[in-house]
């Protein structure tokens, strides 16, 4: 009788060698508008951003996700428990701030093009929360400040 599946005899198992150069790299990114829930095209093709304006891109994204809310992110760590945390009257301020600041640190050494965040402020505003931080970039060293607001 014929076998359905090959046999892999023959086959050269190829490792790729380790190139770290690509760790730090990002591809092209497609500009996306989050005011207007959509891509950004001009005459019919899509808008290409910067590496700085990519970044800022993941951030906005990663601070916009509940963590573990959506099945395509469960497991992958990207996002924060931001609303859950706000919510909570009877926890000081400190321990929210601290606890956001750990998630976002967290999560951003998920991007490959950032070295670090740290300078986090916090301002209430209602049920909202303002926070700004700065991230560093790995690469370039080009530190970007980051303001989002929160819950």
């Amino acid at each position: 009788m014929p076998q359905m599946f090959p046999d892999d005899t023959g086959f050269v198992a190829v490792i790729p060698a380790d190139d770290t150069s690509q760790d730090t790299q990002i591809g092209d990114t497609l500009a996306f508008d989050y005011d207007k829930k959509q891509f950004v095209i001009v005459d019919g093709t899509p808008v290409l951003c910067s590496r700085a304006a990519a970044v800022r891109q993941w951030i906005h994204l990663m601070l916009i996700t509940h963590l573990d809310r959506f099945m395509v992110y469960e497991g992958t760590a990207f996002g924060h428990t931001g609303e859950q945390l706000i919510g909570m009257r009877q926890v000081p301020p400190g321990f929210i701030h601290s606890e956001l600041a750990r998630e976002i640190r967290e999560a951003c050494a998920l991007c490959p093009a950032i070295d670090r965040a740290d300078n986090f402020t916090f301002d209430r505003r209602d049920r909202l929360l303002h926070i700004t931080f700065t991230v560093t970039l790995k690469e370039t060293g080009e530190a970007l400040e980051v303001s989002e607001i929160v819950g």
